[in-house]
């Protein structure tokens, strides 16, 4: 039976969205990224496929294209430029988040080793910036049922394999990782936008894109509810606290602790 261009597009398969649980999400940093959020007052949502993880957005591509092969189809004569519309287009930018508070292996990850901090940032604070706001899907069971489902309504659907699969990519390309990181319960704030739209930082031996979100108010303690300093950052919690409230980020609110993680520096 041959879809209709109507049926392929009624439900796009898309990544869980923040519905407003859980209500704190934390972001690992290093020292200087955790001062420049403060007192810029704002957060960064940079270009993912300019990341330090070399896999991103491939995982799933890598998983599409096992699913057309096993179909006796090659995904690159099949769908011409699919590859170079989804990772040579205008960046998709993000700001990364995890579930998870003051853990071990996000500390060696990305906050310098334990010398940065981990933000804890109200969920509802930052979906008022009205960027997507979706969960990383970890699970190979559910990730083999979406790219069986995307496969199957194009090529059932007897279309020439371009209808829709650009919007199904571009909604999962950034929204499904190696089960081996489920540990990270990672949740992402994304963003797309033209590259000549972004602004630009330096770092090593690339320029990335990235676009800046201002947290605004008279008590910005709205956004950021925990601190939480890590094992290895010698910072005493009075000079966080007394950091955070010069910017407007009020003692009341926002909890400062030091990491309760055993962590000696590699």
């Amino acid at each position: 039976m041959k879809l209709s261009f109507d049926d392929l597009t009624a439900d796009i398969l898309k990544p869980e969205k923040y519905e407003g649980a859980p209500s704190v999400l934390y972001h690992y940093c290093s020292n200087e990224s955790f001062f420049r959020i403060i007192e810029s007052r704002s957060i960064r949502l940079s270009a993912l496929n300019c990341s330090n993880d070399s896999s991103e957005g491939q995982w799933y591509w890598d998983l599409l294209a096992q699913e057309f092969q096993s179909r006796g189809l090659d995904i690159h004569t099949k769908l011409p430029g699919l590859y170079e519309r989804l990772f040579g287009r205008g960046p998709t930018l993000g700001f990364c988040l995890s579930e998870a508070a003051d853990r071990l292996s996000q500390w060696r990850g990305y906050a310098d080793d334990g010398r940065g901090f981990c933000i804890g940032f109200s969920g509802a604070a930052l979906q008022s910036f009205r960027r997507r706001f979706v969960k990383v899907e970890y699970s190979r069971e559910k990730q083999d049922a979406m790219i069986k489902e995307i496969a199957s309504r194009q090529i059932d659907g007897g279309r020439e394999l371009t209808d829709g699969i650009d919007e199904y990519s571009g909604n999962l390309l950034y929204a499904m990782k190696n089960p081996g990181f489920e540990e990270e319960q990672e949740w992402r704030l994304l963003s797309s936008k033209p590259a000549e739209d972004c602004d630009y930082f330096s770092r090593g031996n690339i320029l990335v894109p990235y676009e800046t979100l201002k947290m605004t108010g008279e008590d910005l303690g709205v956004f950021v509810k925990k601190v939480i300093i890590g094992p290895n950052n010698k910072t005493p919690a009075a000079f966080v606290q007394a950091f955070l409230h010069k910017y407007d980020f009020t003692r009341s609110q926002v909890s400062v602790e030091p990491s309760k993680s055993t962590y000696i520096n590699r």
